[in-house]
C-alpha cells in the first residue's frame, strides 16, 4: 500500500533553521507530496520553495498572528491533503530516509490499525555514567521507567533519550513527541490538538498522542532519525519552565491516569522524587538557574495543593518556558 504524505512545519522567526530543515527534506529518498508551512512570525518567503516545487512537492504557506503551536498543527491538519500528516519542528535536520522510515510501518499495516508513528532524535546529549544513579533514583520514585515512550502509573512519562539502552526495533508506545510524528489522516476525525494548551502547561503532544494510543496502536520506529538543534531563543526561564512541567504532569495525571483517589499517592510520590532530584542537582551544581528551577517546583506544588490551577482559576498568571 502506498500512502501520500503531507509535511507540516510550524515556524516562528527562524528562517535560517527552517532553511536547514527544508534542505534535508530535499535530500529525502522519498519526498512528501505536500509541504505546509504555518508561520507565526514574519517569514519573507519559504526557503527553497522553488527547488521543492521543481522536485514535485506542493508548497502551501499560511501566516497567523498569535503564536500557538497546537493551533498551528490544527491548521496544518485542516489545509493538508495527504493520507499521512507528518509534523516537524523548524529546527531539525532529517536523515535521508526519515520520511520513508516514518511511512514504512503504516504502509506495511494493511488493516490500517496503526494510527501513528514516532521517530528518534539522534543528537540527545549522551548520558554519562554518573547519570545511572539518578536514573535508578527516578525509576524508584516513578518519575521515569525503563521503556521510552511509556506512561507510568504516577502520570509521569519515560522520556525519549532518557534510558541507556533504547530498543533498536519498532515497538509500541503510549506517547509520541509532537515534532517527530506521523499520523494517519483518519485520526483527526476523532482527535485534535488542544489549543492554547501551552498558555499554562507543556506537553500538548503527550496529551494528544496518549488519547489516540488508548484507542489505536502507536509505534516508535528507531530507524526514522533526525537531529534537533534547539535555537538559543528557546532556552526559557527555568523557574517558569519547572512550574509548567509540574502543572502539565498534574493535569495529565488527573485527565488520563487517575481512576480512584488513592492513585494520587503515586503522583505525589513521583513529585517528591522529582523535587529531591532537582534539589540535589541544585546543591551540587553552583548554577543560579538550577536554584530557580527548585523554586519553580515548590511554587507549583503550593499552587496545586491550594487548588490554584492556571487553566481553571481566573487571574492566575500564564507562564512561559518548556521543560
Amino acid at each position: 500500500m502506498t500512502l501520500s504524505s503531507s509535511l507540516v512545519i510550524p515556524t516562528y522567526n527562524r528562517p535560517q533553521e527552517l532553511a536547514v530543515a527544508l534542505a534535508s527534506v530535499l535530500r529525502q529518498t522519498r519526498l512528501p507530496e505536500q509541504l505546509v508551512i504555518i508561520d507565526d512570525g514574519q517569514l519573507d518567503a519559504v526557503p527553497l520553495q522553488e527547488a521543492l516545487e521543481s522536485a514535485g512537492v506542493e508548497v502551501l504557506y499560511r501566516r497567523k498572528s498569535a503564536p500557538d503551536l497546537p493551533t498551528s498543527r490544527n491548521i496544518g491538519i485542516r489545509i493538508s491533503s495527504g493520507d499521512v500528516v507528518l509534523f516537524l519542528d523548524d529546527d531539525v535536520q532529517l536523515e535521508p530516509d526519515y520520511i520513508a522510515q516514518m511511512l514504512a510501518p503504516l504502509e506495511a499495516d494493511p488493516d490500517g490499525r496503526i494510527a501513528g508513528v514516532g521517530g528518534r532524535i539522534l543528537n540527545f546529549r549522551k548520558l554519562r555514567p554518573t547519570h545511572r544513579l539518578r536514573r535508578l533514583f527516578d525509576r524508584f520514585f516513578l518519575v521515569s521507567g525503563g521503556i521510552e515512550g511509556r506512561v507510568l502509573p504516577s502520570g509521569f512519562t519515560t522520556n525519549y533519550g532518557s534510558t541507556f539502552n533504547p530498543p533498536d526495533r519498532p515497538y509500541r508506545v503510549d506517547v509520541i513527541s509532537g515534532g517527530v510524528a506521523a499520523w494517519r489522516r483518519r485520526v483527526f476525525e476523532e482527535f485534535r490538538f488542544t489549543e492554547n494548551y501551552r498558555v499554562h502547561c507543556a506537553g500538548e503532544d503527550q496529551d494528544f498522542s496518549y488519547q489516540v494510543s488508548r484507542r489505536y496502536p502507536l509505534l516508535l520506529n528507531p530507524h526514522a532519525g533526525l537531529r534537533h538543534f534547539e535555537a538559543p531563543s528557546m532556552r526559557h526561564d527555568r523557574y517558569q519552565s519547572a512550574r509548567r512541567f509540574l502543572f502539565d504532569r498534574y493535569r495529565f495525571f488527573r485527565k488520563h491516569v487517575q481512576r480512584w483517589p488513592l492513585q494520587a499517592v503515586l503522583f505525589w510520590w513521583a513529585v517528591t522524587g522529582y523535587t529531591l532530584s532537582r534539589l540535589l542537582v541544585a546543591l551540587l551544581r553552583p548554577d543560579p538557574g538550577e536554584r530557580s528551577r527548585v523554586r519553580g517546583i515548590l511554587s507549583a506544588i503550593r499552587d496545586i495543593l491550594r487548588g490554584r490551577l492556571p487553566w481553571e482559576t481566573p487571574g492566575v498568571e500564564p507562564t512561559a518556558g518548556v521543560e
